[in-house]
């Protein structure tokens, strides 16, 4: 609805959408990494695919809502469906559409991947949040 001396509404436009951006790198992966799955428990979101390859697991949760420490769960599997690599972190999304970033902690998993070793692996990811373009 257009206000003749204010302009276009803002209202228009629809609410904001804000998403979370999920990055693990896998320099090198001897689990045998070939799909990714994330989600968000207490809000009902997931599981959400990642995509493996070119040496990282990616992808991003759409529609998350504005909330404070929000737990994002992450799992990697290997091509016998086993959860090769699991972790969590929590981070912020802002109703101000500021962009957060946060800690991604992911560890090998020492009965479904022995060839990560019994000390087992931590691959530190990274999420980031912001409105959704």
């Amino acid at each position: 609805m257009e206000d003749p001396v204010a302009g276009p509404s803002t209202l228009d436009a629809g609410p904001t959408r804000y998403g979370i951006w999920v990055h693990i790198p896998l320099a090198t992966d001897p689990c045998g990494a070939v799909t990714a799955t994330a989600w968000m428990p207490y809000e009902n979101i997931g599981p959400v695919p990642l995509v493996v390859g070119n040496g990282a697991i990616e992808g991003v949760i759409r529609d998350v809502p504005v909330y404070r420490q929000l737990p994002v769960y992450v799992t990697a599997y290997n091509s016998a469906g086993l959860g090769v690599y699991s972790g969590n972190g929590s981070i912020d999304v802002e109703a101000s559409g500021r962009g957060e970033i946060a800690n991604l902690f992911t560890f090998s998993s020492p009965q479904d991947c022995p060839a990560a070793g019994p000390e087992r692996i931590l691959i530190y990811g990274s999420l980031r949040s912001g409105p959704m373009p």
